[in-house]
């Protein structure tokens, strides 16, 4: 797929394909305080998984609606010139994960490392709901060029086989509210 039908000459092709993410459009504040609105109001408590996946009511579909049409309109078109295909969306959530005391490998919502890369195709965005720092548990991402280099350093198996290193090379998905990353 990679070599034969994505699109080399978009302009997401450079950086997107030898890192495997970009930063994406801010989003507007208004509709960031609207969803952190509706989320207040669903019963929140910690449980044993240590997140919480807030549901889907009219309001926020709505919201999630224009944020697809409007605010990633232009960023979606990218990709679909990307990829040489209609975009999808097969999946949305809301979660918001509780901090709890880790162990080395125990993992209580996929924190360990591991390849979302499925299929050539496949892709996520996140939108920060809220300011995200170090002390807020980001995402580590490791860069798409830099993951022999990872392997090697890690001794990585498996999520749940290899050495715990602090990679240098990771990208860290830290930032302020309505920031979004493909």
């Amino acid at each position: 797929y990679e070599k034969n039908i994505i699109n080399l000459s978009s302009e997401l092709s450079e950086n997107y394909k030898k890192r495997g993410y970009f930063k994406g459009p801010k989003i507007n504040q208004n509709l960031i305080e609207k969803i952190n609105e509706e989320i207040k109001i669903q019963s929140v408590s910690n449980n044993n998984n240590n997140y919480i996946i807030f549901n889907w009511n009219s309001d926020l579909k709505n919201i999630l609606s224009k944020i697809i049409f409007e605010e990633l309109k232009l960023t979606i078109i990218q990709l679909q010139k990307y990829y040489n295909s209609k975009i999808v969306l097969t999946h949305a959530r809301i979660q918001r994960n509780f901090g709890y005391e880790k162990k080395f490998l125990e993992e209580k919502f996929s924190d360990n490392f591991h390849n979302d890369r499925w299929l050539s195709t496949y892709f996520k965005i996140f939108i920060n709901l809220e300011d995200i720092d170090h002390k807020k548990g980001p995402t580590y991402i490791i860069p798409r060029d830099k993951k022999e280099d990872f392997i090697k350093k890690s001794r990585y198996k498996n999520r749940s086989n290899y050495s715990e290193v602090d990679y240098e090379h990771s990208y860290i998905n830290i930032g302020n509210t309505g920031e979004s990353l493909i």
